[in-house]
């Protein structure tokens, strides 16, 4: 748990700081590099004595990912709409994982901090097409119209 809330926390500072659009994968591997040396003890006096070595590594993958983007600065009090460049295919091969994970779904966010509307976009599992959920309205969509700046919960699925 401590290691997803640093990770996620990482994640937030980022999104902030970026002045364009933001590659999620770079900052999820700026998220796990972070959490790496946060948690580096080799450097301390008893692991030096010791001679201990300390190792980073994710046992089991979830089978299903989900990555909440962090749209809301209370700070500032404004909600954050800078885009981030999502993949369809997640390849997480350079943290350890011997999976690839495939986005099926994406929940965005549509208003400020006071008040909103959340939309939907969803892959049909058996077609691979994707359709928007807006209310009662439900529509056909191109992929070029599931990465938005609204994107504020991506769900990936583990494809192994």
């Amino acid at each position: 748990m401590e290691l997803l809330e640093y990770v996620l926390q990482q994640l937030h500072a980022e999104l902030n700081q970026a002045k364009k659009s933001t590659e999620m994968v770079e900052i999820v591997d700026q998220g796990l590099r972070a959490w790496q040396e946060y948690k580096n003890f080799e450097n301390s006096p008893i692991c030096q004595e010791k001679r201990s070595h300390q190792t980073f590594g994710i046992s089991k993958w979830p089978d299903i990912m989900v990555i909440h983007l962090k749209r809301f600065s209370f700070i500032e009090i404004k909600k954050i709409d800078k885009m981030v460049l999502f993949p369809f295919t997640l390849d997480l091969s350079k943290f350890g994982a011997t999976t690839t994970y495939n986005l099926y779904a994406v929940v965005n966010h549509f208003g400020n901090m006071n008040f909103g509307h959340y939309i939907a976009a969803c892959k049909h599992p058996k077609t691979a097409e994707w359709y928007k959920f807006d209310d009662h309205v439900v529509r056909k969509i191109t992929t070029k119209d599931v990465v938005t700046k609204n994107a504020y919960i991506l769900l990936y699925q583990n494809m192994q």
